[in-house]
């Protein structure tokens, strides 16, 4: 065979090699370190300070929130009920339209209420409820408890200033948190993704927004 089209025929091969190699590779699902953020994520609150965000990645040790011990029940510590501004603590969960079966979860564990709402958090068609609440008798108030009522069961994420959002499959939750550094004039928004597996919900990324804020 001629030495030329020995040559043009191993050229070729070795085109057809490489896009075939291309294809495969641009074939494969992106890890999760790959991406930038989620069309479900949670709107970026300081927008227009906004200095710069890391892409999702898993976490060392991902967080588990599990179901909720049985409250301890310490006296002294439902004793802050009588110095606390929610006195009424039915009346406060009336204005924020949590339904009363839930008063003695919160009395148990001293948690006042400070909003509440429904999420599909399984996977399923059903919502569950969820209540957000600070601890009776906290100080600058800043860990805030998300509890979330699944059948019989209570699963409580704590977050830093932050909340929780819906994912869009159902299938779990984000949650925020809220890191201020004053030295530098920064905060930090600690974006987490959990998902539900059956028995809680594990966190299976994390990503950190940062912020100029303004201290004048």
């Amino acid at each position: 065979m001629n030495k030329k089209i020995i040559i043009a025929i191993g050229i070729v091969v070795l085109v057809i090699s490489g896009v075939i190699s291309y294809g495969i590779k641009k074939s494969v699902t992106p890890t999760i370190q790959g991406i930038i953020s989620y069309p479900d994520e949670p709107t970026i609150r300081n927008a227009k300070s906004y200095i710069s965000s890391t892409s999702w990645s898993v976490p060392k040790n991902p967080e588990v929130v599990k179901e909720d011990l049985p409250p301890s029940g310490s006296p002294s510590a439902r004793e802050v009920w009588k110095e606390s501004p929610f006195v009424n603590l039915r009346t406060d969960m009336e204005k924020l339209h949590i339904n009363q079966k839930y008063y003695q979860y919160l009395y148990g564990y001293t948690y006042l209420p400070v909003g509440s709402g429904q999420m599909k958090l399984t996977g399923n068609s059903n919502s569950y409820t969820y209540i957000q609440s600070i601890g009776a008798g906290c100080g600058s108030c800043e860990t805030q408890y998300i509890s979330m009522f699944i059948g019989s069961k209570t699963f409580t994420a704590e977050s830093t200033w932050g909340s929780i959002f819906q994912r869009a499959d159902g299938k779990g939750f984000y949650l925020t948190n809220f890191l201020t550094d004053f030295a530098v004039n920064t905060e930090k928004e600690i974006l987490q993704k959990f998902e539900w597996n059956g028995n809680g919900f594990v966190e299976t990324g994390e990503k950190t927004i940062k912020f100029k804020i303004n201290l004048k």
